[in-house]
Parts: structure tokens; sequence; C-alpha cells
């Protein structure tokens, strides 16, 4: 039996075009006409080509790519190809994400795109061959995290390391921490929460990861200290500079230019020392974190000044090598 419903027969004509149109796949009139009927809508040419006015009308990019054979396809879409694709490999890769969040997160997306698309807009590498956590605790947790942002409440919860069984254990004697929060930041594919502790007095940015059982609190949450600027703390905490700033000098190999931008960005002084090195001097806490940034370049990258944060970095190496030997 015909279905009469005008809407429903442009919204059907809206989903093909959706899932099985493309610049490289257009469908043709017959085969929209046979969709419909299939799906108890019966059309003429001319009805259908109302439709899709219709359709165009309301800022929907259908295209007539061959006027003889009366071919269209979806265009211009929510998300372009090149952006779902870094959206399906970013969320592929993501570490905060479980597998199986990860695949619903892609299919969602993949939605916006045609079927013939789709295979090579999926991550190459599948979900689960990533190292990604095995549940959704930091899913739910940075879900209970927002909205006690939005309603502006504290937040409880608990931290955690693991034992040599590689299992999650509570630290600090189960202790349970309070925090206002006011921020989540995504760094170095690791998600943190960035808020005021009453017991430490201070701004501290726990891991997602390496807290359970978050829970929303009755209690508001404490107003941001007066002097507090997000991008400032976020900068000090994640780009070594948190502490008490030193100005240091580096001696570094020619190809390690993007390494040094990489980490402190183009606000540095370069200069050239020989064919091969140059210098960049730097500000920075110079915590293990920086002393260990610059061990990984083995050799290629030396701190020569100044002489404290020399003796810092030589004493570093000196208890590397007598663990070894022990």
């Amino acid at each position: 039996m015909d279905k009469p419903n005008s809407k429903g027969r442009i919204l059907a004509i809206l989903q093909l075009l959706k899932e099985k149109s493309d610049e490289e796949h257009p469908v043709t009139t017959a085969e929209i006409i046979l969709y419909l009927k299939d799906r108890g809508y019966s059309v003429t040419g001319k009805t259908l080509k109302d439709d899709i006015s219709v359709l165009q009308d309301f800022g929907y990019d259908v295209i007539l790519s061959n006027h003889q054979a009366n071919e269209y396809f979806l265009g211009e879409r929510s998300l372009q190809t090149t952006e779902i694709k870094l959206l399906t490999d970013a969320i592929a890769s993501s570490r905060a994400l479980s597998a199986q969040k990860s695949q619903e997160l892609i299919d969602k997306i993949l939605t916006l795109t045609s079927d013939y698309q789709k295979e090579y807009l999926s991550p190459i590498i599948g979900v689960d061959d990533r190292t990604k956590p095995t549940d959704n605790k930091i899913y739910y947790a940075l879900d209970n995290i927002m909205t006690a942002m939005k309603e502006h409440k504290q937040i409880s919860y608990y931290m955690c390391d693991y034992n040599l069984a590689k299992e999650p254990v509570l630290k600090n004697d189960s202790e349970m921490y309070v925090l206002s929060p006011y921020a989540c930041i995504w760094n170095d594919d690791a998600y943190y929460v960035i808020g005021y502790s009453q017991k430490h007095k201070k701004i501290i940015s726990p891991r997602l990861d390496r807290i359970q059982d978050v829970h929303i609190l009755p209690e508001m949450s404490c107003p941001k200290p007066e002097k507090f600027d997000l991008s400032d703390f976020s900068g000090r905490i994640f780009k070594m500079y948190d502490g008490n700033m030193q100005t240091v000098e580096l001696i570094c190999d020619n190809s390690l230019v993007k390494n040094v931008i990489d980490r402190f960005g183009r606000d540095f002084e370069l200069e050239p020392v020989s064919n091969s090195r140059f210098k960049a001097t730097v500000k920075v806490s110079v915590s293990k974190t920086f002393l260990a940034w610059v061990f990984q370049f083995a050799g290629e990258m030396v701190i020569s000044g100044p002489e404290a944060v020399t003796k810092k970095y030589k004493s570093m190496l000196e208890n590397v090598i007598r663990s070894e030997e022990e």
C-alpha cells in the first residue's frame, strides 16, 4: 500500500543520498524511485524533482551530476571527508577511551558520510590493536566532572596506582580527595581535571586515568583564585614550567630544532654554534621531567649552563649508572 506522507518520502530520499551517494557514486532517478517503492512510496519523476528542490531549499547540497541520466549526489556535508578522517584516527588512538567506546564514537561519526567512503575513512589500525583502557571509567569520570562544573559543585575521588600484579590500588590509605573542578584539559594523550584543592590550598591537576570513583558532592565549588589563569597554569604544568623558572642553555644537534619548538614553542633564543649544532636558551623549571626530557636525546642535546643545572643533570646520570651496577 502506497504511503501518502510526502514528509516521510522526502526524509527517505535524504537518507538514501546520505548513505548511498557521493561525488563518485551518484544515484539515478530510477534508483531513487525503486528505493522509495520498496519503502511503500509511489513517486513520479516530476514529484521526485520537486522533493529534491525542497531539500535544496532547506540547505542540503543535492547536486545534479548528469543532466541526461538525472543522477544526484549529496555534496557538502556536516563534516568533510578529511575532517572525518582526522576525528576517527584521533578517537582510535586515544588512550582515554576503551576500544568499545572508541568504536561506538567512530561508528557515529561515519554516519555523516556515504557507505562507499566509510571503508577508507575508518582507522587503518583497528581500535583493538591500541593501548587502551579495558573499561569506560575515564569516560564516566569525565561526564561527572563536566556535570559538576556546569552545576558549580565539588567532586570527590580516590587516587590510584598500580601494584606489581599490574592491578589498580588506592593510594594514601584510601584517602578521599575533594576538588572544586574548573576545567578538563587534554594533554599528551591523557585527560586532566584542573581545580582547587582545599586540603592542598592550591590548584592541582590529577590525571583522569589515575583517579577512581568520581562523585558529585552537594557542596558548591570554591571560587577560582583571583589571579588564576588557566592558560598560564596549563603551560607551566604541561610544558615543564612548574615551579621556579630558570634560564637554561642547551647545546643541541641541528636535527632537534623541531623538538625544542615542540616543547617550548618559538619564544626562545636560538644561536648557531657550529655547522651542526645550535644553542637554545629556554626558561624552564629544572625538574626530573625536564632532565629526563634532555636525557632522551642520548647526547644530541646537552645542558651547558648554568653550572648548578649541569651539576644536577650530572648527578642524575650518575644515579642512573649506579642503579644499573647494583
